[in-house]
């Protein structure tokens, strides 16, 4: 994929963006689970919330179909591809749902952090075992009055056992540590709960992480104005936390109720951006990094980024690419020195970008949308940008239309 930003783009940009689909996949969750209903989704859903959806109409069928359910010598394979929600999630409702199942996915997910949360199935009575193909998997009835969980890899451990929280006792969730890495994830799962359980409406709001490139976009580039939709002010979703900080970076935030919809200006000159240095904690944020550090190697100024300890746990070792790539260009500072605690200073790069630059995006949904923001400055060709469907399947039909 090679891509090239005019520099002339005076129009006005509007876009739909994807619904987020955090929200999307804890509602279809939820709606399974405490409804025994599952949500119809848009044939251009992003690809996990597809991944989700198919799981669950899996489920359904096999719960309906006497004869298949009672055999027990059968494992159903519930295959999530490349969806680290669906493999948490999945595997705290598969523990509960009566059948056998092999829970299982690409061979790079199967590397991805879990255990802890098996560990904490097992001590409520799951049977569970982990084999070299994926996860096999007895349901069984559970019942708990506590239980403790290590999310110090990730958050949706924690969430994992809150969507089935009220199907086994509702039991106290111990979480360890106790202001964990993307700790609003958990937040949102127990608003997701509890809107569903008390059969609330809920709006389903376009994706912040998603919104975060045409900020990015916007700074680079100073287009007049960007309108972004569906987004609401009120929204539970705490990557909207890219509005307050592209506000010290220079692009003001308007929200229109009425349109359900943010509206993206300029504030700031490029003189008072490249003379200051920008510190920014993403411990809650995670998805914001490959963005925020794009932009600033891009503009350039320097910035400081705290909170990515967990980053490497990701699709990608997205700490360890960034540090990898950047370096040509610029000058990278890791500091380690606080247990648990990373932080990286990205120093104002001083020497040219290459007029062509071919970057390996590591099939990366997040890498695809931060470094496309390398075309705002030079041809820019990205391997595996095909991932992008994962988070924002118009991704490419949107900057097209520029």
């Amino acid at each position: 994929m090679f891509l090239f930003f005019s520099k002339n783009t005076t129009k006005k940009i509007d876009i739909q963006l994807p619904l987020s689909k955090s929200l999307l996949i804890r509602y279809l969750i939820c709606n399974y689970l405490y409804h025994d209903t599952i949500l119809q989704i848009d044939s251009n859903e992003t690809n996990d919330v597809k991944i989700v959806h198919r799981s669950l109409l899996t489920l359904k069928r096999i719960k309906g179909n006497t004869n298949q359910s009672e055999q027990s010598n059968i494992s159903t394979i519930i295959d999530i591809e490349d969806c680290g929600a669906a493999y948490r999630f999945m595997l705290a409702i598969l523990s509960i749902t009566k059948g056998k199942w092999l829970l299982t996915g690409s061979e790079k997910l199967l590397k991805r952090p879990i255990d802890p949360l098996i560990n904490s199935l097992k001590n409520m009575g799951a049977h569970i075992q982990k084999n070299p193909n994926g996860i096999a998997i007895e349901g069984v009835e559970m019942s708990a009055k506590q239980v403790r969980i290590d999310c110090t890899q990730s958050s949706q451990f924690a969430s994992a056992l809150l969507l089935i929280a009220p199907k086994i006792g509702n039991p106290t969730i111990d979480i360890y540590p106790t202001n964990p890495p993307s700790y609003h994830y958990i937040t949102m799962t127990q608003e997701v709960i509890n809107n569903c359980l008390e059969n609330k409406v809920s709006f389903f709001e376009g994706d912040w992480s998603a919104a975060a490139f045409w900020y990015g976009f916007q700074l680079l580039n100073s287009i007049p104005n960007i309108c972004l939709h569906p987004l609401i002010k009120e929204s539970l979703q705490h990557d909207i936390e890219v509005c307050h900080i592209f506000s010290q970076l220079g692009i003001n935030t308007h929200f229109d109720d009425s349109r359900k919809a943010v509206l993206l200006t300029n504030h700031t000159s490029a003189e008072t951006l490249s003379n200051n240095h920008f510190e920014f904690d993403l411990r809650n944020n995670p998805d914001l990094f490959p963005i925020l550090s794009t932009v600033a190697l891009i503009y350039p100024f320097e910035i400081t980024l705290h909170g990515l300890q967990n980053l490497n746990f990701k699709e990608s070792e997205r700490l360890n690419i960034v540090m990898d790539i950047f370096s040509q260009f610029t000058e990278i500072q890791l500091i380690n020195n606080i247990p648990n605690h990373i932080s990286l200073i990205i120093h104002q790069r001083t020497k040219e970008l290459p007029k062509h630059i071919k970057l390996n995006t590591f099939h990366d949904h997040r890498f695809v949308m931060a470094w496309s923001l390398f075309a705002s400055r030079c041809i820019v060709e990205l391997i595996g940008s095909e991932s992008v469907q994962k988070s924002y399947p118009q991704f490419f039909e949107d900057i097209k239309s520029i």
